[in-house]
This record gives C-alpha cells, sequence and structure tokens, in this order.
C-alpha cells in the first residue's frame, strides 16, 4: 500500500504505519519507537551533525543521547524504521507536526 504525501497529511500517521508494515516479508517496517531504540536514535542524529562541515556541535553526542531520552521519547510520538534502526522521525502531535526526520544513510530508499 503506498500513500501520497496529501493521503498522509489527510489520514496521519496511523495510516502511514498502515502502509509500512504491510510491506513484503523482508522489507524495512515502520514501527512505534521502543525505549530500547533512543541510543540508535541518538547514534543516528549524532552521526549527521558530524558528517556535515555546514552543521556546528552545539551539544555533545552525551547531551543528545540525553536529550533524546529525556525529552524526545517522553514528549513526542517517535516512530523508527529497521531492525537494526535505520531512521527515525519525532512528531508532535498537539502541534500536528514532524519535529525530526533522519535517517543512517541517505539514497536507500526507506522514504518509498
Amino acid at each position: 500500500m503506498s500513500m501520497t504525501t496529501k493521503e498522509v497529511a489527510k489520514e496521519g500517521v496511523t495510516s502511514v504505519h498502515k502502509a509500512y508494515t504491510a510491506r513484503a516479508p523482508g522489507e524495512h517496517t515502520l514501527r512505534r519507537a521502543a525505549p530500547e531504540d533512543v541510543e540508535a536514535c541518538a547514534n543516528i542524529l549524532n552521526d549527521w551533525i558530524d558528517a556535515r562541515d555546514w552543521m556546528p556541535r552545539v551539544h555533545t553526542p552525551d547531551d543528545v543521547l540525553r536529550f533524546y531520552r529525556d525529552f524526545v521519547f517522553q514528549k513526542r510520538t517517535v516512530w523508527v524504521i529497521g531492525d537494526p534502526v535505520l531512521g527515525f522521525m519525532a512528531c508532535d502531535e498537539t502541534a500536528n507536526m514532524v519535529t525530526a526526520l533522519y535517517v543512517a544513510r541517505t539514497g536507500a530508499g526507506l522514504g518509498k
């Protein structure tokens, strides 16, 4: 099942989850993040920051991990893709907005 951007916006995150979990066996699935995913998500963000010359490192990797553990995973709805985690999305459902969207490697087709 594939969805257009407009359909996702109209239907919300639950429909996105249904669309991705309906994939064939062996393909990556989207799932709600669990507490044990916090380190993988923080590592993806830290790696992304370190790979960009134009993005200054304002917070240490440990501070990013702490922020994700103590704030993002407590106050946001977080979805991950892959096992191990290859990407994640954090949503502020009250404000109806995506607050973070990162993948471990670009061009892997995880957003299709």
